[in-house]
């Protein structure tokens, strides 16, 4: 998050300005499938939606399979669809 310019406004952020909407996350990252980055990019999605209290308010969706895994693995409340690729 350091390498972000201070426009970008992080996840929870956003999430604290768009009540009452349901928001589709869509998790953009590129790697092999399972790579450990995988995992550190799901928990802190994962993270962010638990601490703003917006667990029944998102649809997480992602062409990469193993970041979906990866989040039903950090929080099984989410829901997921997958943005075409398997």
């Amino acid at each position: 998050m350091s390498d972000l310019p201070e426009s970008v406004p992080l996840l929870g952020e956003v999430l604290a300005v768009c009540a009452p909407m349901v928001i589709n996350v869509e998790i953009k990252h590129e790697s092999a499938e399972g790579a450990p980055g995988d995992e550190r990019v799901a928990q802190a999605v994962a993270r962010a939606i638990d601490e703003a209290n917006w667990s029944d308010r998102v649809i997480i969706s992602s062409f990469n399979v193993a970041i979906l895994a990866a989040v039903r693995h950090a929080d099984e409340r989410l829901p997921l669809v997958s943005s075409g690729r398997s």
